[in-house]
């Protein structure tokens, strides 16, 4: 039977960031005792919900991964029937002006390959699957993280750090 409907949008997760966990308590330096026992059994908490959140955020990474992958088959599956369409209509046309059904049969095989070599491409390649949405939320990312690196190299070059100076500088 044939869809006549589009694909429907494939929803790629945000990946959460990293909590600040509390800090382990050092229960190895404490003499025996309750409050040892107690420290033990805080960092036990803080170490299972540590991996709690950790296995949440592997799977919600693999579920990313493999959403990317049917969001790359899925547009590709779609250029591909628009391409399809489209010879299709250029066929008809062809043959309605007097080319021959049977011609694509008679072209030298060569030249067939390189026109099939002409339109292949990478099926996983996600470099050019992201919506405008995610290209505008990447690129506003991109330009805080390099203002956070100019803030922090003018505050470096301000407080005297990571800047070179020369040896006579240094004795006054």
């Amino acid at each position: 039977h044939k869809i006549r409907h589009g694909p429907s949008k494939i929803f790629i997760a945000p990946v959460s960031p990293k909590p600040a966990f509390e800090p382990w308590l050092d229960a190895a330096s404490m003499p025996d005792g309750p409050e040892r026992d107690a420290a033990m059994a805080r960092n036990d908490a803080i170490a299972e919900a540590k991996n709690d959140f950790e296995r949440k955020r592997n799977n919600t990474a693999a579920t990313r991964s493999r959403d990317r992958k049917l969001r790359a088959v899925t547009h590709r599956a779609e250029a591909i029937f628009a391409l399809q369409s489209e010879v299709e209509f250029w066929k008809a046309r062809a043959v309605g002006l007097g080319a021959g059904v049977g011609d694509w049969e008679g072209l030298d095989e060569n030249v067939k390959r390189e026109m099939v070599a002409d339109h292949r491409w990478d099926a996983l390649d996600f470099s050019n699957d992201a919506t405008e949405e995610e290209k505008r939320l990447a690129k506003q990312a991109k330009v805080a993280d390099a203002a956070a690196r100019s803030r922090k190299a003018a505050s470096r070059k301000k407080n005297g750090k990571g800047v070179k100076r020369k040896a006579k500088d240094m004795e006054e």
